[in-house]
């Protein structure tokens, strides 16, 4: 897991990148529209990053994020599908890579729209939210990494909200 202060560095370097196709990134301004919150139409969270109980038995990876069903999944930034899969226990999981980041959506109920090896744009739909539910609304987890290793995605959420003030 990454420190804050790393973190902080790590996606600074991220929004000064250049988001061309060149594969030597160049500095850029910075833009809020250059990265895009995963879900339309977001409720709330149900689980937050880290241990989710005292006994440090049970440890969330991402954020669970709740959206009203049939919500669409957006790239939350640039980069490629690598990966798109069933899992019994969340529904249709996906990877998307980008530098040295790397982002992993579960529970994708009602469909994925893009293909593996398909480069996306932030805010593009890469899919559709629908079976998975608590509580009637449905629920997207949505994990980061940087360089292999974890990042809460709520800290980007927030450095998303500040670059746009």
């Amino acid at each position: 897991m990454l420190s804050t202060k790393v973190f902080a560095k790590a996606f600074s370097l991220l929004f000064w990148m250049s988001l061309t196709t060149d594969a030597i990134a160049q500095p850029a301004v910075i833009t809020a529209s250059r990265y895009s919150f995963p879900v339309q139409n977001f409720v709330g969270y149900s689980r937050y990053f880290g241990w989710q109980d005292a006994s440090k038995k049970q440890f969330n990876d991402g954020i669970d994020i709740l959206a009203s069903k049939g919500s669409y999944v957006h790239a939350w930034s640039r980069g490629t599908i690598k990966d798109i899969s069933y899992n019994p226990q969340c529904g249709w999981r996906m990877t998307i890579t980008y530098l040295d980041w790397s982002t992993d959506y579960c529970g994708i109920g009602g469909g994925v729209t893009v293909d593996v090896g398909q480069d996306v744009q932030a805010g593009d739909v890469v899919a559709k939210l629908d079976d998975q539910s608590t509580n009637g609304k449905a629920v997207l987890h949505w994990s980061l990494r940087y360089k292999g290793n974890l990042v809460n995605p709520y800290e980007v959420i927030r450095m998303m909200q500040l670059s746009r003030k």
